[in-house]
């Protein structure tokens, strides 16, 4: 709307720009009346509908999908194996299948992951030592030990959410990470994003 506002202020159409704001002012005063009903409707469809046991995946699916990408990364952890321009982006879904699963997120979520936040949790900055003293059995102890929690930043600025990277999708992000792996795929320097689809861009994509 700004740009048809400009482009009507350039041509000297002040009369449509008087009918623009008129519409603006309707749409604003209406717009609760015409979407509320149809977003409660969304909401309460993924609420009530969604997440039936009908709707779910099966586990045999869940199962075969995580042993394939848990295959398929392991073979691309070679430390021999030099990623190219075709391999990074696999690579990168592959993760994002990965930790989307393990996480049961919504895939939005992961591949929002960037670099500092990898950092944060590969350093083990949201794991203090007392919380793994309040670890009540060895099998407590090594989820501590052997994945990394991340906290990224939601939708609202009130809110981080809590994301773990388990251990056999660490040496994939190291590589994804990697500067010159990341150069030489064409992925710009100024991308922060650890799980990133777009090349040569500034933004994640």
């Amino acid at each position: 709307m700004r740009h048809i506002k400009g482009q009507h202020l350039l041509q000297g159409k002040k009369d449509k720009l008087v009918k623009i704001e008129e519409f603006k002012t309707l749409f604003d005063y209406y717009k609760k009346e015409i979407f509320d009903g149809a977003e409660y409707n969304c909401i309460k469809n993924r609420q009530e509908n969604l997440r039936r046991p009908q709707y779910l995946p099966l586990d045999d699916d869940v199962r075969r999908l995580r042993n394939y990408t848990l295959t398929e990364i392991a073979q691309m952890n070679d430390p021999y194996k030099i990623l190219d321009m075709n391999e990074y982006p696999r690579l990168r879904d592959l993760v994002v299948a990965r930790i989307t699963l393990f996480n049961t997120k919504r895939g939005g979520e992961p591949s929002r992951l960037t670099i500092k936040e990898w950092n944060n949790a590969k350093d083990g900055v949201w794991l203090a030592e007392t919380n793994k003293k309040k670890a009540k059995t060895s099998e407590e102890l090594e989820l501590f030990e052997i994945n990394k929690l991340s906290y990224q930043s939601g939708k609202s600025v009130c809110h981080m959410l809590p994301t773990l990277i388990p251990k056999d999708s660490c040496k994939a992000i190291q590589k994804l990470t990697d500067p010159q792996i990341r150069q030489m795929t064409g992925v710009n320097p100024s991308n922060i994003y650890v799980l990133s689809s777009g090349f040569l861009g500034f933004k994640h994509k």
